[in-house]
């Protein structure tokens, strides 16, 4: 799962190791603390923030581990602050260029679809 926001990116899937868990992943380290500072409770963000691992030959590596339990209710306390009318109009204008991948990725994914809808 891909998840844009306006603060971070970031990428989920199933802990091959433990598959009651998620890895949850990102190129930037600040984009897992937006994450967690965004839906966990401030206590736990340090206890979490702490276990964020570094593995610098992953595509994605910055890798955290979190319970099944615990990222589906992050998901749900995200979805509850859902409060703009577009994600890429919620960018930061101080993060340029956050603000035009996003663009550029709402601009491919939309031609890539009417693309697909023509060949059907």
């Amino acid at each position: 799962m891909y998840l844009y926001h306006p603060e971070f990116f970031i990428s989920a899937v199933t802990n091959i190791a433990d598959e009651k868990t998620v890895l949850v992943r990102a190129r930037k380290r600040r984009d897992l603390t937006a994450f967690l500072e965004l839906c966990c409770v401030h206590e736990i963000v340090d206890e979490f923030a702490k276990q964020i691992q570094h593995l610098k030959k992953n595509d994605y590596p910055y890798r955290l581990v979190l319970p099944k339990h615990e990222f589906s209710g992050a998901l749900a306390i995200l979805a509850l602050q859902v409060n703009y009318p577009s994600v890429k109009d919620a960018v930061d204008p101080n993060r340029p260029l956050r603000l035009q991948l996003y663009y550029e990725l709402y601009a491919l994914t939309k031609q890539r679809f009417e693309e697909d809808d023509n060949a059907s």
